[in-house]
């Protein structure tokens, strides 16, 4: 069959939309029955274009697959054998023939398509802290079984061969041995969240002395809701008490650690917070408090938040695009498959 272009060809294809993305498949719709097509124009074949897009903006690899369709119905594509977290360039060009001959149609504009990791988004951010929950048990079982042993001892002392004076000083020891214990389970838990190198400035933050980002940071949760953040100065050996959780402006300053309250409270939420916190398949629709492209992952997404972003309590991650929304709140949803939504005021819910 000879191959022409005419006329009677339609000029382009809609672009393609995406259905579904996953590690290693793409899956498209292409809308042929949005085509005004005329008399004897019958579509045979969709030609699907692939072009990997590098991050250096060098010509990755390209393919091209010719599938063979029938009539004007709209046409699932599957792009299977990909890589997880590849970007790709797609374009559509639609193949007709008329009077015996092979038309084609100019090729469709392209959309750009980045497949995620290896598991869905929401078993990674389950993943990771579940990481960091395990370590937390472990840290807190030794504390615990140090407790244990302090407790056996004091089961095993002969009381009555105590002097008053001598009992008052072991229960002194002994309590401040179990406070020392609880605060190194404590600080297990808000390392997580340390922000090393940073200072997060605030005009009026309240400043007063400390000897570690743990004790600044103790401080600041003692002040309840006046507190959101704390920076400690190693050089000064001074807290700097925030009422906001990132301060004014954030400042890079090797001899400056900082933290937030919100970040510790979100990471050391109840386990089962995770599997009904974290929805893939919406997208939120309230008020963003920042974009944020370049995202990998919405472990990463969640962090930006917890750590940095004054007034999110909500983050959309958009799988395709890696683009990282943050909210002042959850609000209202709307369903979009390319979108993961998690909500930090659920994250940190103690019920």
């Amino acid at each position: 069959v000879s191959q022409v272009t005419a006329s009677t060809a339609p000029a382009s294809m809609p672009p393609p939309e995406i259905s579904a993305v996953k590690p290693t498949v793409i899956e498209l719709i292409a809308r042929v029955s949005l085509l005004k097509l005329p008399d004897g124009l019958e579509p045979k074949a969709i030609n699907v274009i692939a072009h990997e897009v590098t991050k250096d903006g060098t010509p990755g690899a390209s393919s091209e697959r010719k599938i063979e369709i029938s009539g004007k119905n709209d046409v699932l594509i599957e792009i299977p054998d990909l890589e997880p977290v590849t970007s790709f360039e797609i374009s559509l060009q639609l193949v007709t023939q008329f009077n015996g001959m092979e038309l084609r149609s100019a090729v469709s504009n392209s959309v750009i398509v980045t497949t995620p990791l290896g598991k869905s988004e929401a078993e990674n951010v389950k993943d990771r802290i579940d990481d960091v929950k395990k370590d937390v048990a472990e840290k807190k079982d030794n504390v615990h079984q140090e407790i244990t042993e302090e407790g056996e001892a004091v089961d095993n002392i002969d009381t009555s061969k105590l002097s008053p004076a001598a009992l008052d000083n072991f229960s002194t020891s002994f309590s401040q041995n179990f406070t020392a214990q609880e605060s190194v389970l404590e600080a297990t838990i808000r390392r997580a969240c340390l922000d090393e190198g940073r200072n997060y400035f605030q005009q009026s933050s309240t400043r007063v002395a400390g000897s570690s980002i743990f004790e600044c940071s103790a401080k600041c949760k003692s002040l309840g809701s006046r507190c959101e953040s704390a920076t400690f100065n190693s050089r000064s050996k001074e807290c700097h008490l925030n009422s906001k959780r990132a301060g004014d402006i954030i400042e890079a300053k090797s001899f400056y650690t900082s933290v937030n309250n919100f970040c510790n409270d979100v990471l050391t939420g109840l386990p089962r917070n995770w599997e009904r916190c974290v929805t893939p398949g919406r997208s939120y629709t309230s008020q963003q408090v920042e974009r944020l492209w370049g995202v990998r992952t919405v472990y990463d997404c969640v962090m930006f938040c917890v750590r940095t972003s004054n007034g999110c309590l909500a983050v959309g991650w958009e799988t395709s695009t890696m683009v990282c929304n943050h909210y002042t709140g959850e609000g209202p949803t709307t369903t979009n498959k390319l979108s993961v939504t998690v909500s930090m005021e659920c994250l940190s819910s103690p019920n």
